[in-house]
Parts: C-alpha cells; sequence; structure tokens
C-alpha cells in the first residue's frame, strides 16, 4: 500500500530509493506541522493528524472520521490539513489504476505519494497561524454602590397638615439573560442561577455575570473554547464579576453561538457544572 510506513517495502518493490526519499520528506514536514499544532493548543488537530499520517493505508473514506473534527476544532493549519487530507485521499485510488508492472516504476510512487500527502503536510507545517482569540481579562468584582444617605426628617410644622411622600426610586435589573439550571440528580453541589446582563454580546460591550450556588461551593469559572475565567465570591454562594468584552476580535468568532460551560468546586474537590447558549456578534 501507498503509505510513508511501508516507503521502506515499496523503495523495496521499485527498486529504488526514490519512495524512501519522497517519505522521508513528507514525514519529516508532518511531523513538524504536528508539533506545531500542539504546542499552539491545537491537540486534537494535531492528533488526528498524526493518526492519519501513521495509517497504513489511508483510504479515502477515512474523510468521514476527519471531517467531524474539522468541524470541531478551532481555525488553525492542522485543521485545514485535516480538511485537504479529507480531499487528497482520493488519490489512494491511483495504485488500482495501473496495471501490469507499472507501480514498479519509482517515478510514479513518489509523484503518487507526494500527490496523496504533500498538500496537507505543507499546510499543517507552513500555513500560516490564523489570529488567536484574545485572551479576556479576568473578572473583577462590581465595585459597591453607596447607598444615598436618608435625608433628615423636617421638624413637624404648626399645620397638621401632612406632605405626601415622594414616589420610591428603584434600581432597574442589569440582569436580562437568566438561566435556573436544573438539578442535578443525587444530591451534592448545585448552581442555583446563572444571570448575565444579554444572551447576546458583543466586542467593546459589557459583560455583567452573576451566578447563585448552594453554599458548599468556593470556585467558579466559566470556560468555553478551551479558554478559562475565574468569576469572584461575591458571598456565600454567590458569585459575580464584571469586565469589558476586548473589540477587535477576529471576524470568523463572530456571529456565532456559543456554548458557556460554568464550573463550581467545593473545598473538597466536587463539581457542578452547568452550560448556556450565549451568542457573539458583530
Amino acid at each position: 500500500r501507498l503509505s510513508l510506513v511501508h516507503a521502506p517495502q515499496l523503495a523495496a518493490y521499485a527498486g529504488s530509493p526514490l519512495p524512501l526519499v519522497v517519505a522521508a520528506a513528507l514525514a519529516a514536514a508532518g511531523a513538524f506541522g504536528v508539533v506545531r499544532a500542539v504546542r499552539s493548543g491545537d491537540r486534537l488537530a494535531g492528533a488526528t493528524l498524526l493518526g492519519w499520517l501513521l495509517l497504513p493505508s489511508p483510504e479515502p473514506w477515512y474523510a468521514t472520521w476527519l471531517v467531524p473534527v474539522v468541524a470541531f476544532v478551532r481555525p488553525s493549519p492542522a485543521r485545514w490539513a485535516l480538511l485537504a487530507a479529507s480531499v487528497t485521499g482520493a488519490v489512494g485510488y491511483l495504485q488500482d489504476l495501473p496495471g501490469g508492472t507499472a507501480l514498479h516504476d519509482p517515478a510514479l510512487l513518489g509523484g503518487v505519494m507526494l500527490a496523496l500527502y504533500a498538500l496537507p503536510v505543507l499546510i499543517a507545517a507552513a500555513a500560516p497561524a490564523g489570529q488567536a482569540p484574545p485572551t479576556p481579562p479576568p473578572l473583577v468584582s462590581p465595585a459597591p454602590t453607596a447607598l444615598p444617605s436618608p435625608a433628615a426628617s423636617p421638624a413637624p410644622a404648626a399645620s397638621p397638615t401632612p406632605t405626601p411622600l415622594p414616589a420610591a426610586t428603584t434600581t432597574p435589573n442589569p440582569f436580562t439573560y437568566v438561566v435556573k439550571p436544573s438539578p442535578a440528580p443525587g444530591g451534592g453541589p448545585q448552581i442555583l442561577e446563572i444571570a448575565l446582563n444579554d444572551k447576546v454580546l458583543r466586542p467593546g460591550g459589557q459583560l455583567l455575570v452573576q451566578i447563585t450556588t448552594s453554599p458548599e461551593i468556593t470556585r467558579m469559572v466559566v470556560r468555553t473554547m478551551g479558554r478559562e475565567i475565574g468569576v469572584p465570591l461575591a458571598g456565600t454562594g454567590v458569585f459575580s464579576g464584571q469586565q469589558t468584552i476586548p473589540g477587535g476580535v477576529p471576524s470568523f468568532l463572530l456571529n456565532r453561538t456559543y456554548q458557556i460551560d460554568f464550573i463550581g468546586t467545593t473545598a473538597d474537590g466536587k463539581t457542578a457544572t452547568a452550560t448556556i447558549p450565549v451568542r457573539f456578534e458583530r
């Protein structure tokens, strides 16, 4: 079979070192692409690419498991390499076309290997990395708002006629998106309520969050797309914070709905998790 792991056998089969040389160059570029993906945090894409490179027979229909990984991981050179591999895999059928001793030709073997592997490994090794999503600063607890001092009551007038009191003023609720997660089975720590200022967030806008939990939870983090932000503890069973969402967000991250995980942890390591959808728009 035409594959990198069979390069020594292909060289012996063709009676020439050419397939081995071509495979060695492709393997070196592929290994560099895998290491590059792992170092940049694209571990799933890098591991999938490595698995594809080590296949003894990269069949074309393997695109059925390459493409779902492409849909799951974030944009990166390794992701585009997997997408290319899902297409170039069709070259594997070329070895079934020539008859007789045609496949003994080292130039044909080397050319088919290049057509099968060259584009994915070059993309993984040399394609420019996309702009990484900005890492937002940690959420900060909102500063307490000083309550106005009550006005001193005037001395009673000589006339007994009562003076009507002014209408009470109320502060509008800043949280318009409130979710009450279903209770976790079996008791234990619970996330009781998640409140955000809006279900749709925008670059440069404000994010306010307040999470109400059972009292034993002492730590809260918010996680999405492999990134994690801590939410300060405001009181027993209450975590709250606010921040300005960074501007200059890459366009490929906008106009999408994300699943946001809220993970609470107790002092003895037990966890409670709740997930809500949040829209990120331009």
